[in-house]
Formats: C-alpha cells, sequence, structure tokens
C-alpha cells in the first residue's frame, strides 16, 4: 500500500536480523516506517540497522532497566512516554506491534490516546514466560488482542497452544475471526542459491548432523550430544558441528564437546553466508531440538540446501508442512531424537527432495503481500 505510514515498535530489532529483512521488504513496496526500539543498552544500536532513508526512519531508546523485570507497569509507561518523544503519530498510521505484552502495551496505550490502530505479533516469550508465568498478566494479554485489528501468530503450533491453554472460551470466536498465521522468511540468498536435491548421504557409514546458532540452555544442544553418544554405543558413526559458540550456555557445551572431540567439532558464528553454505552442504541433517521456538531461521536455510531437519514438536515449523521434510521430536528424549536420526538416514533421497521443494515458499515477497492484505484490512 503505497505511502502507508507504518509504526513498528520492536523490542528486540537489534537482535533479530528477520526484522531488518521484514523492513527492507517494505521499503521496496514504498511504505513509510518509523522503527522504534527500546531496548536496556546502547550496544545494540546498529545491530541491524540499516541507515535512515526518505521513508524509513529508525529511534532506539535505552529505557529498559533490570528492575523493570519486577516492575512491568512502570516499564510500559517509561516506553510508552519514550515513544512519544520520538515519533508524531499520524491520522492514518498503523501500528504493528511485533510482541503481544513488551510492544502491545503501547500500542494500546497508542489506541486509547490517538486512535491508532494496530496488529500484533505473538510470539514465544509472551505465551512460555508471560502468560505461563505473569499470571496477574493475562487480564492485559486479552485486552490486547482483543482492541488489535489483527493478531498474527509466527507458527500454528503456538496459535493453538495459546487459544487451548489462555484465552477463554467465550472469547475464543471473536479473537480466532481475525487470527492469521503468517511465517518468518529466508534470507532471499538461500532462495537465491538452492541446492539440487540430495541423492544420498555423504557417506554410507557416516551421518553428518549439524546445528546451527547460539548455545543457549534453550536449545537443548546437549540432547544431541546425548543423542550422539547413544548412536554411537550401537555402533553407527556420528560426526556433529555445532556452529555458532556465544550464547548462556557455552561453556558446558565446550566442556561437553571436548570430551568428545574424534567426532564434535565446535566452530564460532558465521555471519558470511557463502562460508555457512559450506557448513550446510558438508552435513546430512540439521538438529535444532528446542525446549521453545517461536520460528528458526536455521531450519530454512538447512532447507534450502536440501537437508532434512529435525525440530521439536510444538515448536518452530511444526505445523508449516504439509508433507514434513524431517521429524518433530520430544526434546526431552534421547531416544526420540536417536530414532529421528535413523529414520532420516533410511528415507534420505525422499526428504531432501521434500527439503527443496516446501522452502521456496518462505519468500519474504510472499510475506510482504500476506502483511500487506492485513494492513489495508486494518485500516478499513
Amino acid at each position: 500500500m503505497s505511502g502507508l505510514h507504518l509504526i513498528h515498535i520492536c523490542p528486540d530489532f537489534g537482535n533479530q536480523r528477520v526484522y531488518r529483512n521484514l523492513v527492507r521488504q517494505l521499503e521496496s513496496m514504498d511504505y513509510v516506517q518509523d522503527i522504534f526500539v527500546p531496548g536496556k543498552t546502547s550496544e545494540v544500536y546498529g545491530k541491524n540497522f540499516d541507515w535512515p532513508t526518505s521513508s524509513t526512519s529508525y529511534h532506539f531508546s535505552p529505557v529498559v532497566r533490570p528492575i523493570h523485570k519486577i516492575f512491568f507497569a512502570w516499564k510500559m509507561r517509561q516506553i510508552f512516554q519514550a515513544f512519544v518523544k520520538s515519533i508524531e503519530p499520524q491520522p492514518a498510521s498503523l501500528v504493528h506491534a511485533h510482541y503481544l505484552f513488551s510492544a502491545g502495551r503501547a500500542a494500546l496505550d497508542l489506541k486509547r490516546k490517538f486512535g491508532l490502530a494496530y496488529v500484533v505479533s505473538v510470539r514465544h516469550t509472551d505465551i512460555n514466560f508471560f502468560f505461563r508465568f505473569k499470571p496477574h498478566l493475562r487480564g492485559l494479554g486479552l485486552k490486547i488482542l482483543e482492541q488489535a485489528e489483527a493478531i498474527i501468530f509466527i507458527s500454528p503450533a503456538y496459535k493453538e497452544k495459546l487459544f487451548d491453554r489462555y484465552i477463554p472460551l467465550k472469547s475464543r470466536a471473536a479473537l480466532l475471526s481475525k487470527t492469521l498465521v503468517i511465517p518468518n522468511a529466508v534470507d532471499d540468498y538461500w532462495l537465491d542459491h538452492l541446492s539440487k536435491p540430495r541423492g544420498s548421504l555423504h557417506g554410507p557409514e557416516e551421518i553428518r548432523l549439524l546445528y546451527v546458532g547460539e548455545f543457549s540452555r534453550n536449545k537443548n544442544l546437549e540432547l544431541i550430544l546425548r543423542a550422539g553418544d547413544f548412536l554411537r554405543s550401537l555402533g553407527k558413526s556420528i560426526k556433529l558441528q555445532l556452529v555458532g559458540n556465544y550464547g548462556d550456555d557455552c561453556k558446558k557445551i565446550s566442556t561437553l564437546a571436548a570430551a568428545r572431540n574424534d567426532w564434535v567439532q565446535i566452530i564460532d558464528r558465521v555471519s558470511d553466508p557463502k562460508v555457512l553454505k559450506g557448513h550446510y552442504l558438508n552435513a546430512d541433517i540439521f538438529v535444532m531440538p528446542s525446549f521453545h521456538e517461536t520460528f528458526g531461521i536455521s531450519y530454512l536455510e538447512a532447507l534450502t540446501q536440501g537437508l532434512p531437519i529435525i525440530y521439536s514438536s510444538g515448536q518452530g515449523v511444526d505445523g508449516h508442512f504439509q508433507i514434513s521434510p524431517g521429524r518433530a521430536i520430544d526434546p526431552r528424549s534421547v531416544a526420540s531424537l536417536a530414532e529421528a536420526i535413523l529414520e532420516i538416514e533410511k528415507d534420505f533421497t525422499r526428504l531432501s527432495q521434500l527439503a527443496i521443494e516446501s522452502v521456496q515458499r518462505f519468500s519474504w515477497d510472499k510475506v510482504g503481500k500476506d502483511l500487506e492484505k492485513i494492513y489495508i484490512s486494518a485500516l478499513t
């Protein structure tokens, strides 16, 4: 919608390149955009930020403090005050709050004070932290959803989880009528460099596993190591590359990997897609058994290179495929992961073909067009 003024409220913009890609896509569609990023420190300013253009402006406000974990209402008042100082809303502006609680409350206040329409995205922290551990905020969450023009989920699994566990029966029909699932997309580089489907594993006697991402407890890397131990005890030859080497579980994973240095290799974070592509091409199966995952761009990157994927049931990309190009597992079960690896080994050729076929719809062009329909509807 050419000329539409879109305001993004996105606390995590500096840490997630998916938002940068979204802004670039909408800019190519002639949107006028203001990106408001309330954060903890100015250190993240510049990460994933492009230079401002005539149609796109960035507003970083380091107003978030550690004490705000306890005083959520105070945090949201400061975010709203910082927003009003940074951006002058226009009557035809539309707000996209990229998190239900940490951005949605500000969007709700903007609607109340300035009459601005808003759409809201729901992510895993909204469900697995706020709704789960902050029951006193559930009423606020419901109010934000009720006042939104549209509700966007990144995955069908999280949509189902929120409605089944936390939305009262009397509210479900009205909220479902304005709810849509729009996945994230993979960088254009990966779709422009699709691999051919693989005919077989790299070696008949070896299975090469790959993980790409942060080394955090949530990513559950220890499960991959334990599953590898189990398969090796059965006589399987396993090789594992862990690419990332950053995050809150680095020290533990490094120690565990060092004790398995004959089959586990740690590689530092890779930012160059050409180098990262080489790691995908050198692997057979991509594994990321996260406990919680809103989506997981690395799954898509792996699919573009013909790798079957292993993901957690009810998380990430689960539910996005009519026929899965991999296996969903129980992230708390070594046996579940080991069984998935063996099943993929037996069905590798078909799953590699499915990987290439299924990933091509996850483009930013498609996401932009799908969001545009929502934006236009929100303002009419």
